[in-house]
């Protein structure tokens, strides 16, 4: 959500601000390898999709048989690597967020805290925040729209969950 936006909120900073989560069990003074890759596409399927599914139309029917034919690929245009040194992890010395029954295989999960919960998001595996709110009260019921792992993150922590 915040993709170039500066911290104000105005567009055109060009960057954007991503968190990683790291095991518990990880090591500090540890060093983490992290790879970003960019990739190019310049049509890509989710923009084609519909035209696609126009039939009878000589033009879209001609674009259709070339877009069989020369569908464009993704392809790398930047690769970088950084090593970082993780020596300040802070600790809990307890959980404080349980979720029950997690998995699920329902979809509804429920967190609780001791004292109030407050603001929260929910993100799935791919990092998209699907849901956010403020939660007055030491439980929270969460609704997981499909099969699939999911985090909860709000001030007190954060805690997967799993929907099969």
């Amino acid at each position: 959500p915040d993709l170039n936006h500066e911290g104000e909120g105005g567009e055109g900073s060009g960057s954007d601000r991503i968190q990683y989560l790291l095991p518990e069990n990880w090591n500090q003074f540890e060093v983490l390898t992290v790879e970003c890759n960019v990739w190019y596409q310049s049509l890509p399927p989710k923009w084609v999709a519909p035209m696609l599914e126009l039939e009878g139309d000589s033009l879209i029917d001609g674009f259709r048989t070339l877009y069989a034919e020369f569908a464009p690929i993704p392809e790398r245009i930047a690769t970088h690597t950084l090593d970082v040194l993780i020596d300040d992890i802070p600790t809990q010395s307890s959980p404080r967020l349980k979720a029950w029954p997690n998995p699920t295989a329902e979809g509804t999960v429920f967190i609780e805290t001791t004292g109030m919960l407050g603001p929260y998001q929910l993100f799935d595996a791919r990092g998209r925040m699907i849901e956010s709110g403020n939660c007055g009260q030491a439980m929270l019921r969460v609704n997981l729209p499909e099969a699939g792992q999911y985090y909860l993150r709000t001030e007190q922590g954060g805690i997967p969950l799993l929907r099969y």
